[in-house]
């Protein structure tokens, strides 16, 4: 995950991130992601091969797992 910039990968928690929300902006859609350790937010534009579909689904299980 990145650091303070951008693309430098700087993040040293390596943890998993999970998807909190997501929003549909300039007609692309982005999920924002949280660390599940370090609680550090990162948006992320929908890449070719994630299941937009089951999204809802995917944070669903986070909260669970938090809660």
């Amino acid at each position: 995950m990145d650091g303070e910039i951008p693309g430098d990968r700087a993040t040293t928690c390596g943890w998993t991130m999970y998807p909190t929300a997501y929003e549909i902006k300039n007609g692309q859609l982005k999920i924002c992601f949280e660390c599940k350790q370090c609680g550090k937010h990162h948006r992320n534009k929908r890449a070719d091969d994630d299941e937009a579909q089951k999204l809802d689904d995917y944070m669903k299980e986070y909260k669970e797992i938090l809660y």
